[in-house]
């Protein structure tokens, strides 16, 4: 027997007589498997009653509808709910947005921005003023700069916008079908069927029945 085997067999004896003297190990605790609740059980839900919410023609645009958007009430009905108090909202359906083709560029008044190119005598003056100080300044003064970008400022926010991009458009409509589109005489909204002009359009023509 070689001293590697004397030793391997000393070894397993000696834990076999270590183990001897140990109790049996004690199962776990049931509880421990299925912990109990200590908290309080929540109530179940109680199902949502349609009959709690006001009718939905009764909404306007002054409406509260948070009831139509608590938890459990139904798609259907927040949608609904969502749509009336849209529609009643003169500020929200009769939205057209920002579109710049609507303007009437034959009118120089019509728009914000627009009109003369000719500087009224006030903001001359506040210009001049400004330029006649930066000729008193030294050449390179750290103020120059800060008084240029004042007289700028003046000069540019009373400059007109100049729509170099716009060109004449020849949009046909078929009234065989459908009555009502956007003309000459009824100017009522920008004749392109583009996202902003589309909804107006829709709300005002008509069947011909054919």
């Amino acid at each position: 027997m070689t001293e590697e085997d004397f030793l391997t067999r000393w070894s397993r004896r000696k834990r076999q007589s270590a183990d001897v003297g140990k109790p049996p190990a004690e199962p776990a605790p049931r509880d421990a498997e299925f912990p109990q609740q200590t908290g309080p059980i929540a109530a179940p839900t109680e199902p949502f009653d349609p009959a709690t919410l006001p009718p939905i023609d009764s909404i306007t645009a002054l409406s509260d509808i948070s009831a139509f958007l608590q938890k459990g009430v139904p798609p259907e009905l927040t949608r609904a709910a969502l749509r009336r108090v849209w529609t009643a909202d003169p500020a929200i359906r009769d939205f057209v947005g920002l579109a710049e083709n609507a303007w009437d560029f034959t009118d120089p008044n019509a728009m914000p921005g627009f009109g003369p190119l000719e500087l009224n005598d006030e903001v001359r003056r506040m210009i001049a003023g400004i330029v006649d100080k930066i000729g008193t300044l030294p050449l390179g003064d750290p103020q120059i700069q800060p008084m240029f970008a004042r007289a700028a400022d003046i000069y540019l926010s009373e400059l007109p916008t100049i729509p170099i991009t716009q060109a004449k458009k020849l949009i046909p409509f078929d009234t065989t079908h459908w009555t009502g589109w956007p003309t000459h005489d009824n100017n009522y909204i920008q004749a392109t069927t583009w996202w902003q002009m589309t909804p107006i359009i829709l709300q005002n023509i008509h069947s011909t029945g054919r």
